[in-house]
C-alpha cells in the first residue's frame, strides 16, 4: 500500500486515479522490489471529486451507507472456502470493481476479514449510523472491538461459521484474525480533516524494510 500511496501522491491531475490504476502501480512496484508475503486488499479512491472508485480483491470488503440504508456491499472472492484471492499471486485486475456517485453524508467502511467473518452486516450498519452523532473514529473503534470480542467467542454463530457450513465443514464460533476497520464520511472539502496519518504504519510507527 505504500507503493500505491506513491501513485496517488504523484498524480497531479484534478480528476484523481481509479483504484485499479493505483493498485496496479503498487503491485508492480512491490513485485520489482521483491516484497515478501501476500494479502487481500480493498482500496477506495476519489475520482473527479464526484465518484468513489472501489476495488476489492479477496475477503476484505467495503460497505457503504446512504440515508441510513445499505447502498453498496462488496462480495467476497475466493478460490475455495477460506482461500481468498491475494496479492501478488492474483493481480489487481481480478478484483471486484465498482464506481459510485457520491453524496454528502455517505459513510464508507473498509474492513478486513477479521471484521467481516465475525460481525453481521446489520451490526456494521448500526455502528455506521452513529457517525453523525459520535464520529468516524467511534464507529470504527466499536466495530473493531466487537469483531475482536466475537473472534474469541467459541459459541457464537458467526458469519464465518455459516460460510463453513455452506462449504460442508463443521465449525462453531468466531474466527480469530486481523481486525482492521476504517470508517469515513463524505463531506465538503472545507470540512474535511487535515493532517491525518497517510498510512496505518505511520500511526504504529512501523518503518519499511
Amino acid at each position: 500500500m505504500r507503493f500505491a500511496l506513491d501513485a496517488v501522491k504523484a498524480d497531479d491531475s484534478a480528476d484523481g486515479r481509479p483504484a485499479l490504476d493505483v493498485l496496479n502501480y503498487g503491485w508492480q512496484k512491490a513485485n520489482e522490489a521483491q516484497q515478501p508475503g501476500g494479502c487481500p486488499v480493498v482500496l477506495v479512491t476519489l475520482v473527479e471529486d464526484t465518484f468513489a472508485s472501489i476495488l476489492n480483491l479477496g475477503d476484505c470488503g467495503v460497505v457503504v451507507l446512504r440515508d441510513s440504508k445499505l447502498l453498496f456491499r462488496s462480495e467476497m472472492q475466493q478460490h475455495g472456502f477460506n482461500c481468498p484471492y491475494q496479492l501478488p499471486a492474483d493481480p489487481p485486475s481480478r478484483g471486484e470493481q465498482a464506481r459510485l456517485q457520491l453524496r454528502e453524508g455517505d459513510v464508507f467502511l473498509c474492513a478486513s476479514d477479521g471484521v467481516l467473518d465475525n460481525v453481521e452486516v446489520d451490526e456494521l450498519l448500526d455502528a455506521m449510523r452513529k457517525v453523525d452523532a459520535k464520529g468516524c473514529v467511534h464507529a470504527a473503534t466499536a466495530i473493531g472491538e466487537l469483531a475482536h470480542k466475537r473472534g474469541h467467542d467459541r459459541r457464537y454463530a458467526s458469519p464465518f461459521a455459516r460460510h463453513a457450513a455452506a462449504a460442508g465443514y463443521r465449525y462453531m464460533g468466531g474466527k480469530l484474525d486481523d481486525v482492521t476497520a476504517l470508517v469515513a464520511k463524505v463531506t465538503r472539502r472545507e470540512d474535511a480533516m487535515v493532517g491525518g496519518p497517510e498510512l496505518i504504519s505511520d500511526v504504529l510507527k512501523i518503518q519499511p524494510k
